[in-house]
């Protein structure tokens, strides 16, 4: 709910009213930001975070000592973010560039300063876990997190479907290549990390060109997913299962994903409805956004670059695990472009009409 709130208060430093409140609507009625609310999950707690730390970052201070505040608070806040999720972590870097540039031919001892009281906040909050990790394994590693994920899911994906293969026979074969036990704790824990990196990187150096594809292709579907099959499964209203649609695009099996679909009325109807809600929204926001990087001041031309990075950042990061949940951290500013489109498009068709 706060979330909401502070979407429409960033919307407002930005754009007119009513983009706002639509940007808002959007988000308070997305099916996926709804139901993972509702879990004991670190999504909802990182986006509401996310956009706390934009608004501190984005908002014109009044005084000096205000924007010095601001951007410590924003520090303080992203280290938790970070340790609420660990894919946070490279938003400070956006971040950092983001002022660094925006303030470029004003830059001074007190924009340094600003800077150094950003990067200190993060560093109170961040260095006693990575000084524990040090202790306790060696690494100042933050977390497995990114690891785990690149080593036991995409990687082997992307294996499957080279070899024509299903996920779990391919993280089979991935688990037999390093030293793991079967014990889950000591596998997912940091001991193992450097071994699973390793192992990740010379896959990749052996992959790279045929991953690479993999990936980008793997990484659209996040645009447009419904996440209302993945919901409804999840609440066992819907037990028919979800066939993996990137999948069988890339391998061109489109007669399976048409036998596949036939075989469910409700997934059919979702996956259609759903995907072309989130064609008319992602469009409304390729719309707004050319307009708005060619159409305005200064100021908004840098938050629509630094919304479009952010977008870019998590949907690229999450890659083929193209599952609405992971689409949350960027879904607001989404829907910012999108209201702006919308009713750009809208005054445009009601000027022609006019005409």
């Amino acid at each position: 709910a706060l979330s909401v709130v502070l979407l429409y208060k960033i919307a407002r430093l930005f754009f007119e009213k009513k983009v706002a409140i639509l940007s808002s609507l959007l988000l308070l009625l997305e099916p996926s930001a709804i139901y993972y609310s509702n879990l004991v999950l670190s999504d909802s707690f990182f986006v509401f975070l996310l956009l706390l730390i934009v608004w501190l970052f984005v908002k014109p201070p009044s005084s000096s000592k205000q924007e010095l505040l601001f951007k410590f608070l924003a520090g303080l806040l992203l280290g938790f973010a970070i340790l609420v999720r660990p894919i946070g972590q490279y938003v400070a870097l956006i971040l950092l560039l983001f002022f660094i540039i925006y303030y470029f031919k004003k830059f001074n001892k007190q924009k340094l300063f600003t800077v150094t009281l950003f990067v200190l906040g993060i560093i109170l909050i961040v260095s006693p876990w990575a000084l524990r990790n040090k202790k306790i394994f060696n690494t100042y590693t933050l977390s497995t997190a990114g690891t785990i994920v690149l080593y036991d899911y995409t990687l082997p994906m992307h294996y499957a479907d080279e070899h024509g293969l299903v996920l779990d026979e391919a993280r089979k074969i991935f688990d037999s290549h390093v030293n793991k036990t079967g014990d889950k704790p000591y596998d997912t824990s940091l001991f193992l990390e450097p071994e699973l990196r390793q192992a990740s990187f010379k896959y990749l150096k052996q992959n790279f060109v045929s991953y690479l594809k993999f990936h980008l292709i793997k990484t659209i579907p996040i645009f447009f997913t419904d996440g209302l099959r993945d919901i409804l499964y999840q609440i066992k209203v819907n037990n028919t299962g979800m066939p993996n649609v990137g999948s069988l695009i890339i391998r061109g099996e489109f007669l399976e994903l048409f036998t596949q679909f036939s075989k469910s009325k409700i997934n059919a109807i979702l996956f259609l409805g759903g995907v072309l809600m989130w064609v008319i929204i992602n469009l409304m926001a390729l719309i707004g956004g050319i307009r708005l990087l060619f159409n305005s001041p200064r100021k908004r031309v840098y938050f629509v670059i630094l919304s479009i990075i952010l977008i870019l950042y998590f949907s690229l990061i999450t890659g083929p695990i193209a599952n609405s949940r992971y689409r949350l951290p960027f879904e607001p500013f989404v829907f910012m472009l999108a209201s702006y489109g919308f009713y750009y498009v809208l005054d445009k068709l009601k000027k022609e009409k006019n005409a």
